[in-house]
């Protein structure tokens, strides 16, 4: 039974960390296109309290450094 546990275990993890990843990503994606964290995390489908807490996570700021580069790159302005 303890190998089935520890798989168990390895196999919820690895949910958890798929799901955080696509809240992640759908977080990035909404603040590219409002640049407001409120506004995405609740676009994203998660909590609200959650969009200052994913904008420090250091796996989001790559992504929004990223994204913010290919817009760029793209001739995307920010201003509006």
């Amino acid at each position: 039974m303890g190998i089935a546990t520890g798989t168990s275990l390895r196999t919820q993890r690895t949910s958890l960390s798929i799901q955080q990843a696509n809240c992640e990503a759908r977080f990035v994606a909404e603040y590219l296109v409002g640049l407001n964290a409120t506004q995405a995390a609740m676009r994203a489908g998660t909590a609200i309290e959650q969009g200052a807490r994913l904008l420090v996570a250091a796996s989001v700021r790559a992504a929004l450094a990223a994204g913010t580069k290919r817009q760029l790159e793209k001739g995307f302005s920010f201003e509006r």
